[in-house]
């Protein structure tokens, strides 16, 4: 491995016969009046790699007043990377910056942090912008839409930031149609147990359809999407409630079940499957997001289809043409997809 310092402006300057700064001029793009012929150019270039020069990225970022790095903030606060909503939307995060040569850095202030703290670390000049997802009512959305930082949102809609996110209102309604179309007119819904704007829009959507279906549906207990190892209170449900399980036997019972999420949808179908009933033939199972797993799912889940990746990227998208000044739409919803699985 080569110890060899890099070089500076100077000595490059020194190899070639000319000042530091029309090296500068050809290395790191400066402006100056200096008028560098061609021949003089490559002499430069040359110079710079057989002396080992490398750019300095501080000053560069401070005469082009850009780093280069755009943030990712999470107003959740607990973001596991083996899960599969999170992988999709940071693998289209980092595609979105490679595309444009942007660095991404994920912010995660720990628990001492105010708001305020935050978005005073956010604005330090760090970033050139910031890509956020929260709930609208969090605390530091407020003050990032009046900040000078170019700001864009993802999944959930922030009222004075402008969104990329799916078309959650359609993706409840393609849900309640399927299930009508297989025949079933007794469904249970498990919600989240945790208010997403875009999860309480679905199941809003999903109630309405239904309902004009002539469709009856009953809400069960919330089932988190968090991992079964996740470090979290053991009163958190990750499978059905003993009253549900109640709701699929009997002459009133459910012949399907609608999860807000993929994740739970597949626990549920194993926990059922483990209490000896058949999916779909006694209880018809379905989730959301479509997300691809790891690795091989028992289950091949009916589902709705939400391309992450291209919210992420769409995303970089807005961001970067806020962040150059030019117009940008202040709201982008992408199309979801049904994919009919073997579990409906």
């Amino acid at each position: 491995m080569s110890t060899r310092r890099p070089a500076t402006l100077k000595e490059i300057g020194e190899r070639v016969g000319v000042g530091a700064s029309t090296a500068s001029v050809v290395l790191n793009g400066s402006k100056s009046g200096t008028k560098v012929s061609e021949e003089t150019r490559r002499a430069i270039l040359k110079a710079a790699e057989e002396l080992n020069y490398r750019p300095n990225g501080l000053a560069r970022s401070l005469r082009n007043r850009r780093t280069g790095i755009v943030g990712f903030f999470s107003g959740y606060e607990y973001i596991d990377p083996r899960n599969s909503y999170i992988a999709e939307v940071m693998s289209g995060l980092q595609a979105g910056c490679a595309l444009h040569r942007l660095n991404l850095l994920l912010y995660t202030p720990h628990s001492g942090h105010g708001p305020r703290d935050v978005v005073a670390n956010l604005e330090d000049g760090r970033l050139d912008g910031l890509i956020i997802t929260a709930r609208p009512d969090h605390p530091i959305t407020a003050l990032l839409a009046g900040s000078h930082l170019p700001v864009v949102a993802i999944a959930d809609r922030i009222p004075q930031i402008p969104t990329v996110s799916v078309d959650a209102a359609e993706g409840g309604r393609l849900q309640a149609r399927h299930l009508a179309e297989r025949g079933h007119r007794r469904v249970l819904y498990v919600p989240s147990d945790y208010p997403f704007p875009s999860v309480v829009e679905r199941y809003r959507s999903f109630h309405e359809e239904a309902k004009s279906l002539g469709m009856t549906v009953i809400d069960g207990d919330p089932v988190s999407g968090h991992l079964e190892n996740a470090a979290l209170p053991p009163e958190i449900h990750r499978r059905l409630s003993e009253e549900d399980l109640k709701r699929i036997s009997g002459p009133e019972r459910v012949t399907a079940i609608q999860c807000w999420d993929d994740a739970p949808a597949h626990r549920v179908a194993t926990q059922l499957a483990d209490l000896g009933f058949r999916v779909p033939e006694d209880v018809a199972v379905a989730g959301y997001n479509g997300c691809e797993p790891s690795v091989e799912p028992r289950w091949k889940l009916t589902t709705i289809r939400a391309a992450w990746p291209n919210v992420g990227m769409a995303a970089i998208e807005v961001l970067r043409a806020s962040i150059e000044g030019n117009a940008f739409p202040p709201e982008t919803t992408l199309p979801v997809q049904l994919i009919v699985g073997t579990t409906t």
